[in-house]
């Protein structure tokens, strides 16, 4: 099980495609696409700006069974870092009830290495751009998440704070992305908020986006 997460701040929307089918149409910065059915073993990924010939990422990449997501992060301009698809492992695991089981994933380009915490629980320890943590328990009515220099003692200032809403009993993946200092239009930094498995379901799309609206890919036909 497959999806894609367009989380490059500076790309346009995008066109994906798998062994040269095209399976996601005009997906929009912060989108993170259902689940596709791919089967395991080697595939050529092929990232392409809607309406463009040029590719901004074709490589092969080796899936392996479970659920897992196909993150575009980084900048097509590469000033901070260099436009890739970054392969991650999504948990089926669902949590008890009051509680969310959450990863998160580091793509805001001109971030340093962060802790991500809320209030005393630390969530993530140390991700670099591009990197994730493990899936850590936390209670469902948690409001706030706050990125921190990497410390320690957890202690530094945050470098941001974000409002969360999350889902009772879900596994969910928290993207930060965008920029903490924006120029020239570009988006600011937030969460967009992925479900990976809910007790009853697996939705996996973009769940809550925060600071603006955003869409769910739709697969196109021939996959």
């Amino acid at each position: 099980m497959l999806r894609v997460a367009h989380l490059a701040p500076d790309a346009p929307n995008v066109d994906v495609a798998v062994d040269g089918t095209e399976v996601l149409t005009d997906v929009p910065f912060e989108t993170v696409s259902d689940y596709l059915s791919v089967t395991t073993g080697d595939h050529q990924i092929t990232v392409t700006p809607t309406g463009g010939s040029e590719a901004v990422f074709d490589q092969t990449v080796t899936l392996e069974s479970g659920r897992q997501t196909a993150a575009a992060v980084g900048e097509v301009s590469g000033e901070s870092q260099a436009f890739t698809v970054t392969l991650l492992s999504d948990d089926a695991g669902t949590a008890d009830a009051g509680n969310t089981n959450v990863q998160a994933v580091h793509t805001i380009p001109d971030a340093p290495a962060v802790d991500v915490t809320s209030g005393e629980t630390v969530i993530a320890d140390d991700i670099e751009f591009g990197g994730a943590g493990e899936y850590v328990t936390v209670p469902s009515d948690t409001s706030t998440v706050e990125l921190r220099p990497d410390s320690l003692a957890n202690d530094e200032e945050p470098v941001g704070t974000f409002s969360v809403d999350l889902t009772d009993m879900a596994a969910q993946t928290v993207f930060a992305t965008g920029y903490l200092e924006p120029a020239g239009g570009q988006p600011e930094a937030r969460l967009v908020v992925a479900t990976d498995a809910e007790p009853d379901s697996m939705t996996g799309g973009t769940e809550t986006p925060t600071g603006t609206a955003t869409g769910t890919a739709t697969p196109t036909d021939g996959m």
